[in-house]
């Protein structure tokens, strides 16, 4: 999804997608990284910063902002894609978006399979023994 598309489907939510259509038709669409690891990469080059530089702006190691810009993670969390727009200096919706495209499903469903809601297990409490179900507790003397 590009920024253009992201955009007027978030105009769409607020019910302004035709104005908003109105004022990005003749826009081009900006550059859309194809991956977290190259937007972390090619931003770091084109503000000519270190990685020593990221560490200390975004709080995260080098050792971790390498993993990141080789294509190692797969999965960040939020902390952490909050840590690297802080980092370099990107627009937080930037980063989320890109790392939302980087993300595969484990496996892909059987074609034509459909997909049930997963419902996590219900655990029964224990009560303690000779718990009568009462609330009330004896009064202090």
């Amino acid at each position: 999804m590009t920024p253009k598309e992201m955009l007027l489907a978030v105009a769409n939510v607020y019910g302004i997608r035709d104005e908003v259509a109105e004022l990005v038709a003749d826009k081009p669409d900006a550059y859309t990284p194809d991956s977290l690891s190259n937007l972390l990469r090619t931003s770091r080059e084109a503000m000519g910063l270190q990685r020593e530089t990221i560490h200390f702006r975004g709080g995260l190691s080098r050792s971790q902002i390498s993993y990141y810009e080789n294509k190692h993670s797969k999965n960040p969390g939020l902390r952490s894609l909050t840590a690297l727009a802080d980092g370099y200096g990107l627009p937080l919706w930037l980063v989320l978006c890109t790392a939302l495209g980087d993300i595969r499903p484990l496996r892909d469903p059987a074609p034509g399979a459909e997909r049930k809601p997963v419902q996590p297990p219900v655990r029964k409490r224990k009560r303690p023994a000779g718990f009568s179900g009462s609330t009330d507790r004896p009064k202090a003397a």
